[in-house]
């Protein structure tokens, strides 16, 4: 079973851990009293830890009891052993540590959660070996989705919004030297309201919003085409012997061998 959730942090430490560690033992801790915690956490495999080294997140794919295929693995660089991760409740959370022990109310979101089998699990991490590139939607797919004719419609308002963008303040530009800043920003704002009256009016029309949701749901399927920014593959065990739990620091799967 793969499942992809999306998982960031504003601490540079992304875990998994079990829903149900949802107290509020870490609420408000910091500094060397929250490293001492998450460490005897991840030591009795309560709490897998990703220190990535900065800000940010991205959509992580969660394997559950299947392998990472082989087109998948060849792209990426796993973690040379497994870590134990103990899922008593069968919901699994990934998501940025700021979330972990910070009591129910900020409970990571529901997208976060993977429902999995209640039990012990070996867990490995893999992250791509290069950049990752996503393949946008193309202008073919939209027409096969919607048709040429409202394609190219959708086109239109999208080249009428961006011209607007950028030319108002380049009309603000060249009027500053021929009318001066005052009279020059009267019309440019004058212009830019009656732009943006236009385009609020013409995105409420139905037409234009059938042939957004279509591209938005195109823009939805070429991110779940492409490599996540971390993959957890987790498989469930029954005998824990020669497996511990533990942290990993991200620099030491992109860097090479």
């Amino acid at each position: 079973m793969k499942t992809r959730v999306e998982a960031g942090t504003d601490m540079a430490m992304i875990g998994a851990w079990d829903a149900g560690r949802n107290d509020a033992a870490l609420a408000g801790v910091s500094g060397k009293k929250l490293d001492q915690v998450l460490e005897e956490d991840c030591t009795a495999g309560n709490l897998f830890l990703l220190r990535t080294g900065a800000d940010g997140g991205g959509p992580v794919d969660v394997y559950v009891d299947s392998a990472v295929p082989d087109d998948v693995r060849k792209q990426c660089r796993a973690a040379k052993r497994e870590f134990l991760i103990s899922v008593p409740s069968g919901r699994l959370v990934v998501g940025g540590i700021e979330e972990y022990r910070s009591g129910p109310a900020k409970l990571a979101a529901a997208g976060s959660v993977v429902a999995v089998p209640g039990g012990n699990y070996a867990l490995r991490c893999l992250v791509p070996k290069g950049e990752i590139h996503l393949d946008p939607p193309t202008r073919a797919e939209l027409e096969a989705t919607v048709g040429a004719e409202d394609s190219r419609y959708y086109r239109r308002i999208q080249m009428f919004a961006l011209s607007a963008y950028f030319g108002v303040p380049l009309l603000f530009a060249g009027l500053t030297f021929l009318l001066g800043w005052k009279k020059a920003l009267t019309v440019a704002a004058a212009v830019g309201f009656i732009c943006y009256g236009l385009v609020r009016l013409i995105s409420r029309n139905e037409r234009f919003r059938r042939v957004a949701r279509a591209e938005n749901e195109l823009w939805q399927q070429a991110h779940q085409r492409g490599l996540p920014t971390l993959i957890f593959e987790l498989h469930r065990v029954s005998d824990t012997a020669g497996l511990s739990g533990g942290a990993l620091h991200l620099k030491s799967l992109t860097e090479k061998n």
